[in-house]
């Protein structure tokens, strides 16, 4: 029996990227394939571009949303028009380096347990281009929930997974701007659900002024949402729930550091003094600097 992949892309007013992506999804050397493009409310000709596509290519599909309703609504309707077994997901200003898929399937239809897949991937803004891969990594959920709970390891545009498990674990989070596929990977994991890595960098991912790396101040709050409402699981492993004073208090600083970079002084210096009383002996002169870099900046913030 062969399964067929639904590779799901979201895209807003990205009319000449998302045919790079879709593009290079039809160039898998997977069968049977399927290639669901989800227009969120496109005002520029992103749609007519998909449907002159998919009538060249039968395996496209073009869903529109009637409304504008974020990049994770339109992940999931993807998920629910998908027609074969297994999903993955690819950015609308992204796109799967050849061979993608034939990697990635084997390990996952050989697996008789719960099991996703991931790898590593090339970040270029169009001149740099930067690689991304992991050594030693372990697919069991110790692991994999202590690596999630240091940074989110998994980008999307890397993902593959049985459409059941994805099902069964819930929808992307509407209701976070950022980091919703962190949340994902987190329920994922805690399902026990294995991460299958492969380090070759087969997704080529974008960086641009347009991207998440431009909305500093959310992402922190968001990071900090997401990583404070999983610490509160009551089912968490006793090794996570021993750490988790040391778990809050790195995503506190991360979020200073990301709320200063925002020019969002006030927050930094909140998110500081989170950290400090959650870990007083974490302090480091580190610390300092940040505070009187935030202390600045939150002196020129109008009251």
């Amino acid at each position: 029996m062969s399964y067929g992949v639904s590779v799901v892309i979201p895209t807003y007013n990205r009319a000449d990227l998302v045919l790079e992506a879709a593009r290079s999804a039809l160039a898998q050397d997977w069968s049977p394939l399927e290639v669901i493009v989800v227009d969120d409310c496109s005002v520029d000709d992103t749609a007519a571009r998909i449907a002159a596509l998919s009538q060249h290519d039968s395996r496209v599909r073009l869903v529109r949303l009637e409304q504008n309703r974020g990049e994770s609504a339109a992940r999931n309707r993807g998920v629910s028009e998908a027609t074969h077994e297994y999903l993955a997901f690819l950015d609308s200003d992204d796109r799967f380096a050849p061979g993608k898929l034939a990697a990635q399937m084997p390990p996952l239809l050989e697996s008789r347990d719960k099991a996703v897949a991931f790898t590593g991937y090339i970040s270029t803004d169009g001149s740099v281009e930067t690689t991304f891969t992991m050594d030693d990594w372990a697919s069991d959920r110790g692991f994999v929930l202590e690596a999630l709970l240091v940074g989110s390891c998994v980008h999307t545009s890397t993902f593959v997974a049985p459409r059941e498990v994805m099902l069964r674990a819930g929808p992307f989070r509407s209701d976070l701007r950022y980091c919703e596929d962190h949340d994902l990977w987190l329920r994922l994991a805690m399902d026990g659900t294995r991460f299958i890595y492969n380090p070759a960098p087969l997704t080529v991912c974008s960086r641009h002024d347009t991207n998440l790396t431009s909305h500093k101040a959310e992402i922190a709050r968001c990071e900090e949402l997401v990583i404070s409402e999983f610490l509160e699981r009551a089912d968490l492993p006793d090794s996570i729930r021993a750490r988790r004073r040391e778990h809050l208090a790195r995503w506190a600083l991360n979020a200073a550091i990301l709320y200063a970079a925002a020019g969002e002084g006030r927050k930094a210096l909140g998110a500081l003094a989170r950290g400090a009383r959650l870990r007083p002996l974490a302090v480091r002169p580190g610390w300092g600097v940040l505070a009187l870099r935030a202390a600045r900046s939150a002196f020129r913030q109008p009251a």
